[in-house]
């Protein structure tokens, strides 16, 4: 049986295959999968919410391919620098963004921060969103809903309006 470091070239899944298809078949996938990663080298990807959980693995994905990272949170700084500090270690540039999302000046300002580091924004992922007071739809007041709409749905407007004009500027 091949090493893992024989495995890893492209000749010896090919040669490889008459004594195990599948294992050649992953191998050619994680090839490829490679190729793929490469090209969002130089890329500028802002996420929303990427202080934690879904958003910080989606800005942890990016930076392993190579992607420089606007990571935006709204609370929580610490865990939004631990993001900003795991993203580095895949050579990538970072800038980290407090903004709240739901509030269109603060978008502004943020996607004015990412132009002026990177001059320029290839990604968008709106990933910022939840509930902003857990309670239940009986006791839920207009002011919570607000919140919560503001948060899930009008961020994702202003972050996706504002950022397609830059992208449009880019012509990208």
């Amino acid at each position: 049986i091949p090493s893992d470091a024989e495995k890893e070239t492209l000749i010896i899944p090919i040669i490889y295959a008459k004594y195990n298809p599948s294992l050649s078949i992953e191998i050619l996938k994680r090839n490829q999968r490679r190729t793929m990663e490469q090209n969002l080298l130089g890329r500028v990807s802002l996420i929303t919410g990427a202080s934690t959980g879904i958003g910080r693995a989606a800005a942890l994905s990016l930076a392993r391919r190579g992607s420089h990272v606007v990571i935006n949170y709204n609370k929580n700084r610490k865990e939004a620098l631990e993001t900003e500090k795991k993203a580095r270690c895949f050579g990538v540039k970072t800038l980290v963004v407090r903004a709240n999302v739901g509030k269109e000046k603060d978008v502004k300002e943020m996607v004015k921060k990412a132009v002026k580091e990177f001059k320029k924004i290839d990604i968008l992922i709106n990933n910022a969103g939840g509930p902003v007071k857990r309670s239940s739809f009986l006791k839920c007041t207009e002011k919570v809903w607000d919140e919560v709409m503001a948060l899930n749905l009008k961020g994702t407007f202003l972050c996706s309006r504002e950022v397609l004009k830059q992208m449009v500027k880019q012509k990208t």
